[in-house]
């Protein structure tokens, strides 16, 4: 056990009250009911007659578009469309816009209602209806993404790779089989279909190569078609590797029983450093060949981190960590890299998941999508990408962690003409790559561990090659970084600066940069946590890798003032995670808060922080606070996407010996600190000088949430509270087990 184990703080002491909000609604006001009820009329009536021509699979439901007045949004008004239209919303198009679904056997009694609303002189219903500026049918070319419209438009001959989604809202028959076979019927000899999954959603997602006449006879005649875009392009990155021989080593026998699923390219059977660390080696990709130079450095960064090198000198390897390693990368007969398609990819990770998550908590993704017109991120500000909604869902379901990297700018070097290192950054286009948006997941970026003569890079300042933030919406991303390696200003090789691994033969020793190298520690890391942590659920690991992550100092030099999007909260510390130290204290919670009520979590300052006249330093205590909750989320709700957020709010003892709630705005926070409304992660640092006690400080949480939550959900979630003596000399760990010890159990029971 460590010496000085985190605290656990005990149920019992936790406080919960009700809350006393209650909601309310409006009515829209209008000049001319009757004229407005017949338009919506009219609106109705013509969804009713495309219901009645359309070759769509679906016949007993009508996808459509509501347009709301202005002022009025969509995730305001939902629940009434829903109870007093017969209305459900499957789709935010924007604040006022949305996409929804009506059963035909409901028309008739939404016709009649209108009827009352627009001839009675009353205008009944006036309060359900009148804040609905328009119901339309659905124009199908608002349905393909800007790019694929742009191919369109351009009259390009040959097939397309096209990814469609219908509508979540299908009938079982059509779910599970009718939807692809009527792509496939209207299709034809314009195209054909690769593979088709369920998403997490309720959507069917089918993935064809189809011509310009194929993809206009779906987007006419298919209305359960929800989008159609250009599918985006699995990437693995890969600079010029570089190997030398090594001696022979010991293995000394491995610890703990922590184990890490990497998605790669494999590793090559007979390597006896690699082999009795593979639990199991699973191709899941046709290929002519394979090149798995890539994913023997991932194996080897998990297996055994990052201090090789180190490891070499002693002549034995101190392996930490075990792997399910799955090929989803090989060579076509040409010698080029091929990958799985998203929804191959998709299918994939869901089935793994579902298989391996009682035994395994962690998964690698050291690879990302691009857009394959521009070969830039495909990224969005709009809506999260399939997989990352999927890693999402899954990671929810299975309470598992999933460590992604940022990707690799491998244009470096091209728009270092455009400008300099690194200026290059306020690009759009060198932001993080998909499924990095991930709000579950953690994603990782690369941090420069070595420099020399000539290196682009400075030390422990971000790698130039390590993709930035912010995420989707602008959520922090990357929440941390790992070494991977720098590079040299003119492009030359060196690998001085590189990282270092195991290669994918006996005996080599590889070089190689890029954040999926910075990635497979921070799994490695997980991977420890959840094995010696009994019970530990996800948020609980994350929450530990980014509470216990800080900047280097080096950082001050850096020549960019956005550090956050950079390296996030820093380099996680490892034996940090698995124990206090004297000057830092650390408790920690698990629980749930149920909704309409407030959550009360105690933790105690020792006194001594408080009443020791004796310093000459104004900062008598630092707080740190980490959250880390897993929200339910919705890909289909675009910038609503997660649809639960956690209000924090800390009370303090005062110096009257009174509680009273602080109010700190974010801009008196320390760095790394951040929070942002239904981002799952909330970070607080703040220094107390004067006007504070000792004793009995808590946390408060409560839950607010939007769109379709049930009533009974409770919110998962993990917090980490640290006290600290801010000038590193007063023992708090000591003094919290003497004052009160008895309340709080040890945190790490090592296996």
């Amino acid at each position: 056990m460590a010496d000085r184990p985190h605290l656990r703080i005990s149920p019992e002491s936790i406080v919960s009250r009700n809350t006393d909000f209650e909601g309310g609604g409006s009515t829209y006001r209008r000049n001319d009911y009757h004229a407005h009820g017949q338009s919506l009329i009219n609106g109705l009536r013509s969804i009713n007659q495309r219901l009645q021509t359309t070759r769509d699979v679906v016949k007993d439901r009508a996808f459509l578009e509501i347009k709301l007045a202005p002022g009025e949004k969509i995730k305001d008004r939902y629940e009434n469309l829903k109870n007093n239209a017969q209305i459900t919303v499957l789709d935010v198009i924007n604040e006022s816009t949305g996409y929804g679904v009506i059963k035909k056997d409901d028309m008739p009694y939404l016709d009649s209602r209108l009827c009352s609303y627009a001839e009675t002189e009353e205008h009944t219903g006036k309060s359900y209806f009148s804040f609905v500026e328009e119901l339309n049918n659905i124009d199908g070319l608002e349905k393909l993404s800007p790019r694929l419209r742009n191919l369109i438009e351009d009259t390009i001959t040959g097939n397309i790779e096209v990814t469609i989604e219908s509508f979540s809202n299908l009938p079982r028959e059509a779910l599970e089989f009718g939807f692809v076979e009527q792509c496939k019927n209207l299709l034809g000899d314009n195209g054909k279909i690769n593979s088709s999954y369920i998403h997490t959603s309720g959507s069917v997602v089918v993935e064809v190569e189809a011509n310009q006449e194929g993809i206009t006879l779906l987007i006419q005649n298919f209305d359960s078609i929800r989008s159609m875009d250009v599918s985006p392009k699995i990437v693995l990155p890969m600079s010029q590797p570089h190997a030398e021989d090594i001696q022979t080593l010991n293995l000394k026998d491995i610890e703990g029983d922590a184990k890490v699923c990497i998605f790669d390219s494999g590793t090559v059977e007979g390597n006896q450093y690699f082999d009795p660390f593979i639990i199991d080696r699973i191709n899941a990709i046709n290929a002519n060949g394979f090149n798995t130079f890539h994913g023997s450095f991932v194996a080897s960064r998990v297996i055994f981190r990052e201090n090789v090198e180190d490891q070499l000198a002693t002549g034995e390897l101190t392996p930490h960590v075990k792997i399910l390693d799955i090929r989803v990368f090989g060579l076509d007969s040409s010698g080029k890299t091929i990958g799985l398609s998203e929804s191959e990819l998709i299918n994939l990770i869901k089935q793994t998941v579902r298989d391996y998550y009682q035994e395994i908590k962690v998964y690698n993704l050291s690879l990302g999508f691009v857009d394959p017109v521009t070969d830039e991120t495909s990224l969005s500000d709009f809506q999260v990408t399939r997989i990352a909604a999927q890693i999402d869902a899954i990671s929810k379901e299975k309470d598992v962690l999933f460590i992604i990297s940022a990707g690799n700018i491998n244009s470096l070097y091209q728009k270092m003409t455009y400008a300099p290192y690194p200026n290059y950054f306020s690009d759009e286009a060198t932001r993080i790559l998909p499924p990095g948006e991930s709000f579950l997941g953690i994603t990782v970026g690369s941090v420069s561990t070595k420099t020399e003569n000539g290196a682009l890079g400075g030390l422990n300042h971000p790698s130039p090659f390590s993709r930035r933030g912010p995420g989707a919406f602008g959520t922090l991303k990357p929440e941390v970084v790992a070494d991977g390696g720098n590079v040299t200003a003119n492009g030359n090789p060196d690998q001085r600066l590189y990282s270092v691994a195991l290669g994918e033969n006996p005996g080599d020793l590889s070089y190689n940069v890029g954040t999926s190298f910075a990635a497979p520690l921070v799994s490695s890391y997980a991977a420890e946590l959840f094995d010696k942590i009994s019970d530990a659920s996800a948020n609980l690991v994350k929450g530990l890798l980014l509470h216990f992550s800080s900047h280097p100092n080096e950082m001050q030099t850096y020549g960019r003032d956005e550090k956050l999007e950079h390296i996030g909260f820093g380099v996680p510390n490892l034996n940090y995670c698995l124990e206090s130290l004297k000057s830092k204290a650390t408790y920690i919670y698990e629980g749930s808060v149920p909704q309409q009520t407030y959550v009360k979590i105690p933790f105690w300052v020792p006194p001594i922080l408080a009443n020791d006249t004796t310093r000459s330093d104004r900062k008598k205590l630092k707080l740190r606070v980490t959250l880390v909750w897993n929200p339910i989320t919705d890909r289909r709700k675009r910038e609503d996407y997660s649809l639960i957020h956690m209000n924090m709010n800390l009370f303090k003892i005062g110096d009257n010996g009174q509680e009273r709630e602080v109010r700190i705005p974010l801009s008196q926070l320390l760095e790394p600190s951040f929070k942002m409304k239904f981002f799952p992660v909330v970070r607080m640092e703040k220094d107390f000088e004067r006007s504070f006690s000792g004793g009995l400080w808590s946390i408060q949480l409560r839950m607010s949430s939007r769109w379709d939550v049930p009533e009974d959900y409770e919110q998962d979630f993990a917090i980490l509270i640290s006290v600290e003596d801010p000038q590193d000399t007063i023992d708090v760990y000591e003094e919290i087990i003497n004052e009160v010890g008895i309340r709080y159990q040890p945190l790490l029971h090592v296996r």
